[in-house]
């Protein structure tokens, strides 16, 4: 009998099958792709490339290091759009997610005590369109319960087990995302880059900025990375150099990218609030089902092209019976930035030209 046969005939060895299968989480990637998928999303399993020396763009260009796999990609082009004198801005919601299966433990969540004071400058990600709608510009966000802690337990096993608080399945998934998320940045703004190039030849727009630059005797690596050049600077050379209207039909498509990291667990385990007293004594616990977690890396210099200038990466933690309640969050989110963004663009033209010049990595904003 072939070997493979005696996991179909062998009951033993059948039970043991279905076990491990369902132990390795993927019947939960599957469950959650399709709740992906039933709104509207595109899904697949994502890999990406890990740097051989952790945190060389050298080594992402060259294409050297380990390949991995991140359980989900997910990708929805948005409906509403914005038209602005023959110029169309897009809009695309991506989730980087990975499924963390578990049989027995809960993950048990501690609420920031001072939640107003969180940097969420990067909730959510952006892709590109930094330049337009910025940190400021990101009003009427929506947040679930901010997490600043986690832990996992098995509350079967809590009276047995000296050694029961865990956090290393979780941290092990943000790393994971952190990583991923770099690789797609990456990836991502390296396409967006030669989009740029080839919408801004006719305008010229870089080739009248390389001059300005020239003429202005600056050291090109002034303008280039650290040095912010003030936004008035910008604005006068677009107005002085492009016909506003003009300036807008030259650049006929451009498309913005949101990206938000996800960690989705079983739907039959729990995401439980610890309820703290004013001495940070834990009096209750609540179930919530979903946070947004403010994880910090200890390899967070890394990942400077994800964090920018915060401390923590914010990801949406919940289970899979509250996936579509995190999905539903994530696209009244979008629909806030593309809200901010019309009023934004529609206030000021320019800030679109403004956008094509930071992608080329012609000035710092």
């Amino acid at each position: 009998m072939d070997d493979y046969k005696k996991w179909l005939t062998s009951g033993d060895a059948k039970a043991f099958a279905i076990d491990n299968i369902k132990k390795s989480g993927i019947p939960l990637e599957l469950r959650s792709r399709k709740i992906l998928k039933d709104n509207e999303f595109t899904v697949s399993e994502a890999h990406y490339l890990e740097p051989q020396n952790g945190n060389s763009d050298i080594d992402l260009f060259m294409g050297r290091g380990v390949w991995r796999q991140l359980d989900l990609l997910a990708t929805r082009v948005e409906k509403q759009t914005i038209s602005l004198s023959g110029c169309e801005l897009r809009f695309t919601t991506e989730i980087l997610g990975e499924c963390k299966y578990s049989s027995d433990k809960d993950i048990i969540t501690f609420e920031h005590s001072n939640p107003e004071n969180v940097d969420l400058s990067n909730f959510p990600v952006m892709v590109n369109g930094q330049s337009i709608i910025f940190v400021p510009s990101k009003t009427g966000i929506k947040l679930p319960p901010l997490v600043e802690r986690l832990i996992m337990i098995d509350a079967s096993s809590a009276s047995r087990e000296k050694d029961n608080f865990r956090d290393i399945e979780v941290h092990r998934a943000c790393e994971q995302i952190l990583s991923a998320l770099r690789y797609n940045l990456y990836q991502w703004r390296s396409v967006l880059r030669r989009q740029y190039l080839d919408i801004s030849k006719g305008s010229r727009i870089e080739e009248k900025w390389q001059d300005l630059i020239k003429e202005q005797k600056v050291p090109y690596e002034q303008v280039v990375g650290g040095m912010r050049v003030p936004a008035s600077f910008i604005e006068k050379f677009l107005s002085d150099n492009f016909d506003p209207v003009k300036m807008l039909q030259d650049f006929p498509l451009l498309v913005i990218r949101v990206c938000f990291p996800v960690i989705v667990t079983d739907g039959s385990r729990g995401i439980i609030q610890a309820k703290l007293n004013d001495s940070f004594e834990v009096i209750d616990l609540e179930d919530k089902g979903l946070c947004l977690y403010t994880y910090v890396s200890e390899n967070a210099d890394r990942y400077e092209s994800v964090l920018g200038n915060a401390f923590a990466l914010p990801i949406i933690v919940c289970n899979l019976s509250n996936l579509p309640a995190a999905i539903k969050l994530i696209g009244e989110n979008v629909n806030c930035v593309i809200d901010q963004t019309r009023l934004l663009v529609n206030a000021n033209p320019q800030l679109i030209p403004r956008e094509v010049l930071f992608n080329l990595k012609v000035v710092g904003l």
